[in-house]
């Protein structure tokens, strides 16, 4: 048996990953229990649990400050080669991730993001699947090059995909916000970040596109817009770790 912590204590989970996935994409800011995943808790409580929630436990471990733990889990859980999964899930934990690391104040891993940029352009080389499209776009912005062209191939076939506009819309915001254009990130991430849930995945996952708003906001000098957009998201503060908000 697995268990998942809750408002009311610790409640017991089906072995099965259905149920458990279920309640995380329910449960409103699973960091207010982050250090349950720090727990001797979660190591007896079964590998096949601690391997489909790697990256929530490197987030966790983010959140809290413990900057080694959250490394030391990426290294040996999330990234490329290391991870237990199928490519869709290394092509988005990992870039979400490193991310949101950077968003966090962490500086840098440029081997990480080369290893992340190879690895994706292999399992996935053309686009189509939006929500890993999302995250092609982190990996070519961070590690540069042709982010534009990438962009606009996803503009051609935003027509013919469900999500329409969105995934192209939030690849240009990405590719702003690594250029140092605040001001164009703030334009496209800002009317875009309703239908962020149109992309699919967990509300971990979207949660990087309001982290690298508010990051926007806060280099631009725009403070108070970066607080109410804190306060807009009461239910996920805890989860949003941005360097400088206060």
């Amino acid at each position: 048996m697995n268990f998942w912590p809750s408002a009311i204590g610790l409640r017991r989970m089906d072995d099965s990953p259905r149920p458990v996935r279920s309640l995380v994409a329910r449960m409103p800011g699973f960091v207010r229990d982050a250090a349950w995943f720090q727990s001797p808790l979660l190591r007896s409580a079964g590998v096949r649990f601690a391997l489909i929630y790697a990256a929530l436990l490197a987030l966790s471990a983010l959140a809290l400050g413990d900057t080694a733990r959250a490394w030391q889990v990426y290294e040996q859980q999330v990234q490329p080669g290391a991870a237990w999964g199928p490519p869709l899930n290394v092509c988005t934990d990992a870039p979400a991730f490193l991310w949101r690391a950077e968003l966090a104040g962490q500086q840098r891993n440029a081997a990480h993001w080369q290893r992340l940029r190879d690895y994706t352009d292999k399992s996935f080389p053309k686009s189509g699947v939006g929500f890993v499209d999302v995250h092609r776009a982190l990996t070519r912005a961070a590690v540069g090059g042709d982010t534009a062209a990438l962009v606009a191939e996803l503009e051609q076939i935003a027509p013919r995909s469900p999500m329409g506009t969105v995934v192209p819309r939030l690849a240009k915001g990405f590719a702003a916000y690594e250029a140092g254009d605040w001001k164009e990130a703030i334009a496209v991430l800002q009317p875009v970040l309703a239908e962020t849930v149109r992309i699919g995945g967990s509300r971990a996952q979207r949660d990087l596109v309001v982290g690298t708003l508010i990051a926007a906001y806060l280099r631009s000098g725009k403070a108070d817009q970066a607080r109410q957009l804190v306060q807009s998201q009461a239910d996920r503060q805890p989860n949003l770790t941005v360097y400088g908000l206060n």
